[in-house]
């Protein structure tokens, strides 16, 4: 029988356990690279100079955009004209501080169509502290908005109705006493009338 020296077993251990730590480390990105891919959220990741580097596949149905269109660019392709330069200053400011930026963003699409997104963007450190990269974790909003735009002009139509009904209720009162007077008016004539006769 063969006996292995310590020091071969303990590198044997040693290659084991490197060998199931990758193992685990290449399942974990397998996984977490699933879950970016198939979450219903947009996700697009940027360098500090604002360089994207990553777009999961919802942001690619959303944005009209490949990756291939993006990756390398800036994000600044899908400016609306619909922020102005202080709505994107005080984005910039925020995140570059360290801080995350949430608000509603109106984007353009690859086609010229426009959409809106509620959007959180946050700083990503690396193992030693500092900002590496910004994430942009985005949902379509455009449907919702546009149902609440109907939802308020629905509301406007029935003020205006409500109004318009108030007045002619008003008008309808005046007619009344208007119509009352005449008559009474009309039967004092016809009482004149008849004792002149």
């Amino acid at each position: 029988a063969m006996v292995l020296p310590v020091v071969a077993l303990i590198d044997i251990g040693r290659r084991i356990g490197m060998f199931m730590e990758r193992a685990l480390i290449e399942e974990a990105h397998a996984l977490l690279t699933s879950v970016l891919e198939q979450t219903a959220d947009s996700i697009l990741v940027t360098t500090t100079d604002g360089i994207v580097v990553f777009v999961n596949a919802t942001f690619e149905r959303i944005s009209g955009y490949s990756r291939n269109d993006i990756v390398g660019r800036t994000p600044r392709v899908l400016r609306s004209g619909r922020h102005d330069a202080s709505f994107y200053d005080d984005m910039w400011r925020r995140i570059l501080s360290g801080e995350s930026w949430q608000g509603l963003v109106v984007n353009r699409r690859a086609d010229g169509a426009l959409y809106e997104v509620e959007a959180m963007i946050s700083p990503v450190r690396d193992q030693s502290g500092q900002i590496a990269y910004f994430a942009e974790v985005a949902r379509d909003v455009t449907h919702e908005r546009g149902l609440e735009d109907q939802l308020r002009q629905i509301q406007k139509m029935d003020a205006i109705g409500r109004l318009a009904g108030g007045i002619a209720h008003d008008f309808n009162n005046i007619l009344t006493i208007v119509i009352g007077y005449a008559e009474l008016l009309e039967g004092s004539i016809e009482d004149q009338g008849m004792r002149a006769a």
